[in-house]
């Protein structure tokens, strides 16, 4: 029987699933339905914790962006755009962002710098 690390490698080698390797080793008659239900379960049961360590909300871009930039950053490449000298897309470019959120980095810059 193969081990964890054997379905493993072969997944990634074929960039699928474990559970599709799993599924073709029940397939060809390699496992019992037993062993494949059994190990689907340990799987989902492996997922199933790993979601919840992953729960923490989720990040608002135009925080995500003033985080990674940071604030000084963030109002030089605005400061360029509101004079032209840098585009709609540079400013896209420069902050990571898309622009729909643009207003909302604008706003809170203003929380973070306090202006």
């Amino acid at each position: 029987m193969p081990s964890d690390e054997d379905i493993s490698r072969i997944a990634r080698r074929f960039k699928v699933s474990r559970q599709v390797i799993w599924y073709k080793l029940l397939a060809i008659g390699l496992l019992s339905q037993d062993k494949y239900r059994e190990k689907l379960r340990i799987w989902e049961e492996e997922a199933r914790k790993q979601s919840k360590k992953r729960r923490g909300g989720k990040t608002i871009p135009a925080k995500r962006c003033v985080q990674r930039r940071g604030p000084k950053f963030t109002s030089l490449v605005l400061d360029a755009r509101e004079r032209d000298v840098i585009t709609y897309s540079d400013v896209a470019d420069y902050l990571g962002i898309r622009l729909q959120y643009l207003e909302e980095v604008q706003s809170h810059l203003g929380k973070v710098t306090g202006g």
